[in-house]
């Protein structure tokens, strides 16, 4: 979800469901990228940041959370639309 309304912040002119898509594939990525292993990628991921932006271990069940995520992110946006055109901005 997070992400998802990151996207919205950046990209205001594309459609909710393709924002949650973006994000969805990006998050998806970032966990496929977990599967690979070398020494300057797992000292990264081994800092703060790192750990919180890239993960520091690959679960498949984090996949179905994304997608909830992304749906979630994608409802959000169309309600946040929807109450900003409802009062003519």
């Amino acid at each position: 979800m997070f992400w998802t309304m990151v996207g919205r912040w950046f990209w205001t002119e594309l459609k909710a469901s393709r924002i949650a898509a973006g994000a969805f594939l990006v998050t998806c990525g970032v966990e496929l990228s977990q599967l690979h292993s070398s020494e300057w990628i797992d000292a990264i991921r081994l800092t703060r940041a790192g750990g919180m932006l890239l993960g520091r271990s690959f679960d498949v069940l984090d996949f179905p959370h994304y997608g909830l995520a992304g749906l979630l992110g994608c409802e959000m946006i169309r309600f946040l639309d929807r109450g900003r055109n409802d009062h003519g901005t």
